[in-house]
């Protein structure tokens, strides 16, 4: 039998969705978002959830996707060419979003590995096979590192364990 002290909460199973980003459903999904948290947070303080003497118990959440697509839609301007696309379009035949280590016996030393790999992938390397020297291979000052961060600092500092430590 396995014992854990966390919850486990599985949030979402999404299959061939489509979500348009246009400025009028963002606005609507912030608006969604502070009302959730809001009513969240009254729940809380109206049954006493918010007790400080116990401590913050930890949920793990996994949202699965399949064939997902984000559609952007760009500004329509008569000033613009006509043949501009209407819209930038992404697809994705599998996604998992977690908070959880994949499988559970992962360190911060494997994802530490596991960016340093993605970062030198053929696709962000200056140094490719291909004689392309565009976005995103174009080189900084140094020469091979890619002009942009492929892997943000907050994920380097977590892997590294310079955030927070852990429990």
């Amino acid at each position: 039998m396995l014992m854990s002290s966390s919850v486990v909460l599985r949030m979402a199973d999404f299959s061939i969705y489509q979500l348009v980003l246009d400025p009028g459903s963002l606005v609507w999904l912030n608006l969604f978002a502070l009302d959730l948290r809001q009513s969240l947070e009254q729940f809380m303080d109206l049954y006493k959830l918010d007790d400080l003497q116990k401590p913050d118990e930890h949920v793990d959440i996994k949202v699965d996707g399949l064939m997902l697509k984000l559609v952007v839609p760009t500004v329509r301007d008569p000033a613009y060419p006509a043949d501009l696309p209407r819209s930038i379009s992404v697809q994705t035949s599998e996604m998992v979003a977690t908070n959880t280590r994949q499988p559970p016996t992962c360190s911060r030393t494997h994802l530490e590995a596991l960016l340093q790999a993605f970062q030198q992938e053929a696709f962000f390397s200056s140094s490719s096979s291909s004689s392309s020297s565009s976005f995103p291979r174009d080189s900084s000052s140094s020469g091979r590192a890619p002009s942009f961060p492929v892997v943000h600092p907050a994920f380097r500092r977590h892997a590294r364990e310079q955030d927070t430590p852990l429990s």
